[in-house]
């Protein structure tokens, strides 16, 4: 994709991915339009496009260039999660297993034929970075298998028409927490939103963002803070969620406890 103004300061900057292919002399294209994909595309004349989060559908003009098509990398198992946010959608919905699945791509979402699946099991305890560093490395083996099939002839699987789930884009509203739910539901936003978009409360008026997280036993009015031997605990609806790290308002990411020493917690004070 072009690059894109990041950050508070709103700077024009590369993607991580882009500037490490700038770093090796690689040709890099960032197309602003499906013209000038197109264009790209037709000087370029590739066998193969692989795709990863790019983020646009392609038309079917583009989609006829290359002889052998595209393929894409999806961090779900397909049908389900069809969608912008695979990993942080199965991660707040409690599934215990995921993984990615590389398809040829269609003119749908995400809707293309199979080439390969491969499974991972979740621990219930991972956040959307943890789980999409492990999903990559999955991923990367399973495309250079995929590429050696192409190769080979072999001939993607229509995608099963039952099982089919959406995994929507994550929007703003979203990621403020209710403290009114319950400790596992709450344990799972933040951990799905972690470390990006990031899910959050407020506390003295400032935005605290939660990182790392989980559920624990206990009892505790909505939003009401606890804390005991430098260890974090937040009431809810239902259960208490433990605060592993956190990023105060203009800081870095931190230990809770870090954070503790620094707040001085009075008696009974709340988040909301």
């Amino acid at each position: 994709m072009p690059d894109a103004p990041t950050g508070r300061g709103r700077v024009t900057k590369p993607n991580a991915f882009a500037f490490e292919i700038a770093q090796q002399n690689i040709p890099i294209f960032k197309p602003a339009s499906a013209l000038e994909l197109h264009k790209v595309l037709a000087d370029l004349a590739p066998d193969l496009v692989i795709t990863i989060a790019y983020g646009r559908l392609i038309r079917p003009p583009e989609l006829g260039i290359p002889k052998f098509g595209w393929i894409n990398l999806h961090f779900s198992l397909l049908p389900k999660y069809r969608g912008a946010a695979p990993v942080q959608r199965a991660i707040e919905n409690g599934e215990h297993e995921t993984g990615i699945s590389i398809f040829k791509l269609d003119s749908g979402m995400d809707t293309g034929p199979i080439y390969c699946q491969r499974s991972i099991q979740l621990q219930g305890d991972e956040t959307a970075g943890d789980l999409l560093n492990d999903l990559s490395s999955l991923g990367a083996e399973a495309i250079c298998e995929t590429l050696t099939a192409i190769e080979r002839g072999v001939v993607p699987q229509e995608q099963s028409a039952s099982g089919v789930s959406l995994a929507p884009k994550i929007d703003k509203a979203e990621t403020r927490i209710d403290w009114s739910k319950n400790a596992v539901s709450i344990d799972r936003k933040i951990r799905a939103f972690s470390p990006e978009p990031g899910a959050w409360t407020e506390f003295r008026g400032q935005r605290i963002t939660l990182m790392k997280s989980r559920a624990v036993d206990g009892d505790a009015p909505p939003g009401v803070l606890l804390t005991s031997d430098g260890i974090l605990r937040i009431g809810t609806g239902s259960g208490l969620v433990e605060i592993q790290s956190v990023i105060p308002a203009g800081k870095r990411e931190m230990l809770a406890e870090d954070w503790l020493r620094g707040a001085r917690i009075n008696s009974s004070e709340k988040v909301q």
